[in-house]
């Protein structure tokens, strides 16, 4: 055996070793690093209030961000108040009524050839598929999500400490960081920050805004077609419209069920109604905002999703979006622009 082969194998067998240690250290690290970025997503929302009120209402900066977290504050205890009973009660029925949907599921599927063997091909246990999709089972599945985001409390708060200090002054992490550039740098990384801060805060409302229309739209959809507990799936819709692509298809397994122990509601009309929304939501919202950002290709946004989720769990989905947005501005600003010398960065939206 050459000295040289030898040399290329290890220097392979070092690569491996560096980029398993690398890939660990990020597991490990990565939920903090992800709070920390939900704080700071927080902070540019925050920063943008400000912004906004001390250009419009004329308020010095310190006394328009007191008034933005007051006013959100006071928008969330209204929404409370008047419609958090209401979601609270018809959520408890919506659980109670999911179990009975499941197994008349199961008995439609029975009937034919085609569900017999989509339901042998669940993993057994007990009774088989009847064990997967008892109703215990889904019951636990369908309120385990919510349990999740209610064990995540602990990350909100985190995350609202991190995003009020950041809004309180900005100027002092972002001139920190710049620093760590040459000086001939600096200015162009103000720039950056700068782009950085205008897109999230664009993302941040956009995705606002369809979260609003999806929850309205769908629980009024639901309603013209005859549908129970409209409060409380077009809460649940509006929620997980949040996350792109795989949140409008988990709102809609709730809905669908509830319409299978609805006689006078079809199915497939509540898929319509749920189809309809997000192709509206994607017409008439999401073309504007992505002219203002960045249009993210689908493929790459589940593959980000994918690894948000298997890095840091739910916190990595709910962050996957926003963390593609800045990476993507990164790239057009620093790679596109500065590097390559290129100012069409709206190739990255094509």
């Amino acid at each position: 055996m050459s000295r040289s082969y030898t040399r290329r194998v290890l220097v392979a067998v070092g690569i491996v070793f560096t980029l398993g240690v690398l890939l660990y250290f990020l597991q490990a690290v990565a939920h903090a690093l992800l709070l920390v970025f939900a704080g700071l997503l927080l902070g540019v929302f925050l920063d943008g209030l400000a912004l906004v009120l001390r250009r419009y209402a004329r308020l010095p900066r310190g006394v328009g961000l007191a008034v933005a977290v007051l006013g959100i504050v006071g928008f969330l205890a209204g929404a409370a108040w008047l419609l958090g009973p209401r979601v609270a009660e018809q959520y408890s029925q919506l659980v109670e009524r999911i179990p009975g949907s499941v197994e008349q599921l199961r008995d439609t599927l029975a009937q034919y050839r085609w569900g017999k063997v989509l339901l042998s091909q669940l993993p057994a246990g007990g009774r088989g598929a009847s064990s997967y999709l008892s109703a215990g089972n889904v019951l636990g599945r369908v309120t385990g999500v919510f349990s999740t985001a209610l064990g995540m409390l602990t990350n909100v708060l985190i995350a609202i400490v991190i995003g009020v200090f950041l809004a309180i002054n900005p100027h002092i992490y972002a001139n920190g960081l710049a620093h760590l550039f040459p000086k001939k740098w600096r200015e162009r990384a103000h720039e950056v920050f700068a782009a950085e801060a205008r897109g999230l805060r664009w993302w941040i409302v956009g995705q606002l805004c369809s979260m609003g229309v999806v929850g309205i739209l769908t629980g009024l959809g639901l309603w013209l077609v005859g549908m129970p507990l409209v409060f409380a799936l077009g809460f649940i819709a509006g929620l997980f419209s949040f996350v792109p692509y795989a949140g409008p298809i988990a709102s809609a397994v709730p809905g669908l069920l509830v319409g299978l122990t609805t006689p006078s509601v079809s199915a497939l009309v509540v898929a319509g109604v749920y189809l309809g929304v997000q192709l509206l939501e994607s017409v008439v919202i999401t073309p504007p905002i992505q002219q203002r950002v960045v249009s993210l290709p689908p493929a790459l946004l589940v593959i980000v999703q994918l690894l948000g989720g298997i890095l840091a769990g739910l916190l990595g989905v709910l962050v996957a979006t926003p963390f593609t947005v800045a990476v993507i501005i990164l790239v057009q600003t620093v790679y596109i622009e500065d590097i390559l010398g290129d100012h069409r960065v709206e190739v990255m939206g094509e």
